[in-house]
């Protein structure tokens, strides 16, 4: 599982996204990719882009994937941004 930290916003995005893939690449093609949000108490346009491309690029590889542990603000800006189904409203476990 990959946490999500506190801020995903322009000034960190770019960090995010390279700690992001260094994960993804510890995976087998087999093994869901499950980015915690928990943590999630600010992000900006740069940060729900982010989320969005994973989503997308996941997909498209065929690849399981859970965005888990939504906080309310996350998941509005997702809503507003018409991206509300890339999260997985069963939450998430430690053990994933």
């Amino acid at each position: 599982m990959f946490n999500l930290p506190e801020m995903m916003t322009i000034h960190n995005v770019q960090e995010v996204q390279e700690q992001l893939l260094g994960y993804v690449q510890q995976l087998s093609p087999e093994e869901p990719v499950v980015l915690n949000a928990e943590e999630v108490q600010d992000a900006d346009a740069a940060g729900i882009q982010l989320l969005l491309s994973a989503a997308k690029t996941f997909r498209q590889e065929g690849r399981p994937y859970r965005l888990v542990n939504c906080q309310e603000l996350l998941e509005r800006l997702l809503t507003i941004s018409g991206a509300s189904d890339i999260v997985d409203k069963g939450g998430g476990s430690e053990n994933e």
